[in-house]
Protein backbone atom coordinates (compact mmCIF):
# COMPACT_ATOMS: atom_id res chain seq x y z
CA UNK A 1 0.00 0.00 0.00
CA UNK A 2 1.44 3.54 -0.78
CA UNK A 3 0.44 6.55 1.64
CA UNK A 4 0.62 9.80 0.06
CA UNK A 5 1.87 13.07 1.78
CA UNK A 6 2.66 16.44 0.02
CA UNK A 7 2.97 14.87 -3.07
CA UNK A 8 5.54 11.98 -1.63
CA UNK A 9 4.34 8.86 -1.70
CA UNK A 10 5.93 5.92 0.37
CA UNK A 11 6.77 4.05 -3.34
CA UNK A 12 8.48 7.25 -4.39
CA UNK A 13 11.03 6.91 -1.03
CA UNK A 14 11.24 2.66 -2.09
CA UNK A 15 12.30 3.76 -5.55
CA UNK A 16 14.75 6.40 -4.27
CA UNK A 17 16.80 3.98 -2.10
CA UNK A 18 16.84 0.82 -4.57
CA UNK A 19 17.99 3.46 -7.29
CA UNK A 20 20.95 4.24 -5.42
CA UNK A 21 22.72 1.08 -5.86
CA UNK A 22 25.19 -0.13 -8.21
CA UNK A 23 24.73 0.76 -11.91
CA UNK A 24 25.36 -1.22 -15.00
CA UNK A 25 27.11 0.36 -17.86
CA UNK A 26 24.06 1.25 -20.44
CA UNK A 27 23.58 5.28 -20.73
CA UNK A 28 20.29 4.99 -19.08
CA UNK A 29 22.09 3.89 -15.57
CA UNK A 30 24.88 6.28 -16.15
CA UNK A 31 22.00 9.00 -16.69
CA UNK A 32 20.09 8.08 -13.80
CA UNK A 33 23.34 7.74 -11.50
CA UNK A 34 24.12 11.08 -12.05
CA UNK A 35 20.27 12.54 -10.75
CA UNK A 36 21.19 10.63 -8.18
CA UNK A 37 24.22 11.76 -6.89
CA UNK A 38 23.81 15.20 -7.89
CA UNK A 39 20.06 15.01 -5.83
CA UNK A 40 22.14 13.61 -2.82
CA UNK A 41 24.85 16.55 -3.19
CA UNK A 42 21.63 19.20 -2.93
CA UNK A 43 20.06 17.87 -0.39
CA UNK A 44 17.17 16.51 -2.22
CA UNK A 45 17.46 13.38 -0.69
CA UNK A 46 17.49 14.22 2.74
CA UNK A 47 14.21 16.72 2.04
CA UNK A 48 12.53 13.94 0.64
CA UNK A 49 13.49 11.32 3.75
CA UNK A 50 12.32 14.41 6.27
CA UNK A 51 8.87 14.72 4.16
CA UNK A 52 8.46 11.34 3.94
CA UNK A 53 9.13 10.29 7.98
CA UNK A 54 8.05 13.59 9.13
CA UNK A 55 4.41 12.45 7.58
CA UNK A 56 4.31 8.65 8.03
CA UNK A 57 4.84 9.35 11.77
CA UNK A 58 1.67 11.26 11.63
CA UNK A 59 -0.05 8.95 10.01
CA UNK A 60 -3.02 7.70 12.28
CA UNK A 61 -3.84 4.32 12.53
CA UNK A 62 -6.24 1.74 14.77
CA UNK A 63 -3.90 -1.23 14.07
CA UNK A 64 -1.41 -2.06 16.83
CA UNK A 65 1.29 -3.47 14.11
CA UNK A 66 0.91 0.12 11.99
CA UNK A 67 1.65 2.29 15.46
CA UNK A 68 5.05 0.72 16.01
CA UNK A 69 6.02 0.69 12.86
CA UNK A 70 5.49 4.59 12.95
CA UNK A 71 6.85 4.42 16.89
CA UNK A 72 10.64 2.34 15.19
CA UNK A 73 10.27 5.12 12.49
CA UNK A 74 10.67 7.92 15.07
CA UNK A 75 13.33 6.22 16.91
CA UNK A 76 16.43 5.48 14.82
CA UNK A 77 18.63 1.51 14.97
CA UNK A 78 21.81 2.61 15.84
CA UNK A 79 23.69 4.80 18.72
CA UNK A 80 24.02 8.64 18.40
CA UNK A 81 27.90 7.81 18.60
CA UNK A 82 27.74 5.19 15.58
CA UNK A 83 25.88 7.50 13.34
CA UNK A 84 28.47 10.46 14.07
CA UNK A 85 31.21 8.17 13.19
CA UNK A 86 29.29 6.94 9.83
CA UNK A 87 28.52 10.40 9.24
CA UNK A 88 32.16 11.66 9.33
CA UNK A 89 33.48 9.00 7.74
CA UNK A 90 31.22 8.68 4.60
CA UNK A 91 31.78 12.69 4.38
CA UNK A 92 35.29 12.28 4.01
CA UNK A 93 34.99 9.33 1.72
CA UNK A 94 32.63 11.29 -0.48
CA UNK A 95 34.81 14.59 -0.78
CA UNK A 96 38.03 12.08 -1.60
CA UNK A 97 36.09 10.43 -4.11
CA UNK A 98 34.42 13.35 -5.63
CA UNK A 99 38.40 15.08 -6.12
CA UNK A 100 39.31 11.58 -7.96
CA UNK A 101 36.40 12.26 -9.99
CA UNK A 102 36.61 16.35 -11.05
CA UNK A 103 37.59 17.13 -14.36
CA UNK A 104 39.19 20.45 -16.20
CA UNK A 105 41.63 22.21 -14.80
CA UNK A 106 40.74 20.65 -11.07
CA UNK A 107 41.38 16.92 -12.45
CA UNK A 108 44.26 15.24 -10.96
CA UNK A 109 44.05 13.66 -13.91
CA UNK A 110 45.15 16.78 -15.59
CA UNK A 111 48.65 15.91 -17.78
CA UNK A 112 51.83 18.51 -17.14
CA UNK A 113 54.60 19.28 -19.23
CA UNK A 114 58.14 17.98 -18.01
CA UNK A 115 61.57 17.83 -20.21
CA UNK A 116 63.00 14.14 -20.37
CA UNK A 117 66.71 13.31 -20.64
CA UNK A 118 67.02 14.87 -24.62
CA UNK A 119 65.68 17.61 -23.60
CA UNK A 120 62.76 17.11 -25.34
CA UNK A 121 59.31 17.97 -23.82
CA UNK A 122 56.43 15.68 -23.25
CA UNK A 123 53.04 15.42 -21.16
CA UNK A 124 52.42 12.87 -18.42
CA UNK A 125 50.28 12.21 -15.87
CA UNK A 126 51.67 13.48 -12.25
CA UNK A 127 51.78 9.84 -10.77
CA UNK A 128 52.73 11.46 -7.30
CA UNK A 129 49.78 13.46 -7.11
CA UNK A 130 47.56 10.44 -8.31
CA UNK A 131 48.76 8.18 -6.06
CA UNK A 132 48.37 10.58 -2.70
CA UNK A 133 44.32 11.16 -3.98
CA UNK A 134 43.95 7.70 -4.46
CA UNK A 135 45.58 6.37 -1.32
CA UNK A 136 43.72 9.02 0.63
CA UNK A 137 40.72 7.23 -1.29
CA UNK A 138 41.91 3.65 -0.06
CA UNK A 139 42.24 4.88 3.66
CA UNK A 140 38.48 6.73 3.99
CA UNK A 141 37.29 3.34 2.43
CA UNK A 142 38.60 1.09 4.78
CA UNK A 143 37.42 3.90 7.91
CA UNK A 144 33.80 4.06 6.49
CA UNK A 145 33.22 0.36 5.54
CA UNK A 146 34.26 -0.63 9.37
CA UNK A 147 32.60 2.09 10.52
CA UNK A 148 29.31 1.15 8.93
CA UNK A 149 29.53 -2.77 9.89
CA UNK A 150 26.48 -3.80 11.62
CA UNK A 151 24.48 -0.90 11.32
CA UNK A 152 20.90 -2.12 11.86
CA UNK A 153 19.67 1.36 9.11
CA UNK A 154 18.71 -0.33 6.31
CA UNK A 155 19.47 2.59 4.03
CA UNK A 156 23.29 2.53 5.85
CA UNK A 157 24.20 -1.30 5.47
CA UNK A 158 22.72 -1.36 1.75
CA UNK A 159 25.01 1.37 0.80
CA UNK A 160 27.83 -0.32 2.38
CA UNK A 161 27.21 -3.47 0.64
CA UNK A 162 26.83 -1.59 -2.49
CA UNK A 163 30.25 -0.27 -2.04
CA UNK A 164 31.32 -3.51 -1.29
CA UNK A 165 29.84 -5.65 -4.55
CA UNK A 166 31.20 -2.48 -6.65
CA UNK A 167 35.00 -3.35 -5.32
CA UNK A 168 34.45 -6.96 -6.10
CA UNK A 169 33.01 -6.59 -9.54
CA UNK A 170 36.26 -4.06 -10.25
CA UNK A 171 38.77 -6.20 -8.05
CA UNK A 172 40.48 -7.62 -11.11
CA UNK A 173 41.06 -3.96 -12.48
CA UNK A 174 42.13 -2.78 -9.10
CA UNK A 175 44.70 -5.79 -8.98
CA UNK A 176 46.22 -4.53 -12.13
CA UNK A 177 46.83 -1.01 -10.85
CA UNK A 178 48.13 -2.25 -7.44
CA UNK A 179 45.17 -2.32 -5.20
CA UNK A 180 44.63 -5.64 -3.73
CA UNK A 181 40.84 -6.46 -2.14
CA UNK A 182 41.47 -8.32 0.86
CA UNK A 183 39.22 -11.14 2.72
CA UNK A 184 37.71 -8.39 5.01
CA UNK A 185 36.68 -6.66 2.23
CA UNK A 186 38.67 -3.39 2.81
CA UNK A 187 41.53 -2.49 0.64
CA UNK A 188 45.42 -1.76 0.57
CA UNK A 189 48.16 -0.37 -2.00
CA UNK A 190 51.26 -0.99 -2.96
CA UNK A 191 53.02 2.57 -3.79
CA UNK A 192 55.67 1.10 -6.64
CA UNK A 193 52.92 -1.37 -8.46
CA UNK A 194 50.68 1.68 -8.47
CA UNK A 195 53.04 4.14 -9.61
CA UNK A 196 54.56 2.01 -12.32
CA UNK A 197 50.90 0.94 -13.61
CA UNK A 198 49.03 2.18 -16.45
CA UNK A 199 47.38 5.59 -15.41
CA UNK A 200 45.15 5.49 -18.38
CA UNK A 201 43.56 2.90 -16.35
CA UNK A 202 43.74 4.30 -13.07
CA UNK A 203 42.11 6.77 -14.63
CA UNK A 204 38.71 4.59 -16.33
CA UNK A 205 39.01 3.62 -12.75
CA UNK A 206 38.27 6.77 -10.81
CA UNK A 207 37.82 9.70 -13.06
CA UNK A 208 34.91 8.87 -15.98
CA UNK A 209 31.25 9.39 -15.41
CA UNK A 210 29.97 5.74 -14.13
CA UNK A 211 33.51 4.38 -13.47
CA UNK A 212 34.18 2.36 -9.49
CA UNK A 213 35.64 6.24 -7.92
CA UNK A 214 32.12 7.87 -9.39
CA UNK A 215 29.57 4.87 -7.52
CA UNK A 216 31.35 4.91 -4.70
CA UNK A 217 31.40 8.58 -4.29
CA UNK A 218 27.23 7.88 -4.79
CA UNK A 219 27.15 5.53 -2.23
CA UNK A 220 29.08 7.78 0.24
CA UNK A 221 26.82 10.46 -0.37
CA UNK A 222 23.79 8.00 0.39
CA UNK A 223 25.25 6.71 3.60
CA UNK A 224 25.87 10.37 4.64
CA UNK A 225 22.41 11.47 4.05
CA UNK A 226 21.02 8.41 5.52
CA UNK A 227 23.35 8.77 8.83
CA UNK A 228 22.91 12.80 9.03
CA UNK A 229 18.71 11.84 9.04
CA UNK A 230 19.40 8.81 11.81
CA UNK A 231 21.31 11.41 13.93
CA UNK A 232 18.18 13.77 14.46
CA UNK A 233 16.48 10.97 15.65
CA UNK A 234 19.23 9.40 17.81
CA UNK A 235 18.07 11.73 21.39
CA UNK A 236 19.17 10.87 24.82
CA UNK A 237 19.44 12.96 27.72
CA UNK A 238 21.74 14.13 29.74
CA UNK A 239 23.02 12.70 33.21
CA UNK A 240 21.00 16.19 34.45
CA UNK A 241 17.91 15.22 32.88
CA UNK A 242 18.54 18.21 29.96
CA UNK A 243 17.43 16.95 26.16
CA UNK A 244 20.20 16.35 24.07
CA UNK A 245 19.93 15.57 20.25
CA UNK A 246 22.70 15.22 18.22
CA UNK A 247 24.97 15.97 20.77
CA UNK A 248 23.96 18.92 21.36
CA UNK A 249 22.44 19.99 24.62
CA UNK A 250 19.34 22.07 25.03
CA UNK A 251 16.77 23.30 27.53
CA UNK A 252 13.20 21.52 25.46
CA UNK A 253 12.75 19.18 28.50
CA UNK A 254 13.44 21.64 31.08
CA UNK A 255 11.07 24.18 29.13
CA UNK A 256 8.33 21.32 28.81
CA UNK A 257 8.54 20.64 32.58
Amino acid sequence: MAYFFGGVTTNSVSTLFSSVSTKNNSMSGLTSMMSDYYSIRSGSYKKLLNAYYNAYGDEKSDSKSDKNKISSNLVSKDSATKLSSIKSESSKLSNVATDLVATGKDSIFKKVESVDKDGKKIESYDTNKIYEAVNKFVNSYNQTIDEAEGSNVRTISNSRDNMITRTKYNEKLLKSVGITVNSDNSLSINEKDFKSANMSTVKSLFNTVGSYGYSVATQASSMNASASYEATKANTYTSNGLYSASYTSGSLYNSIF
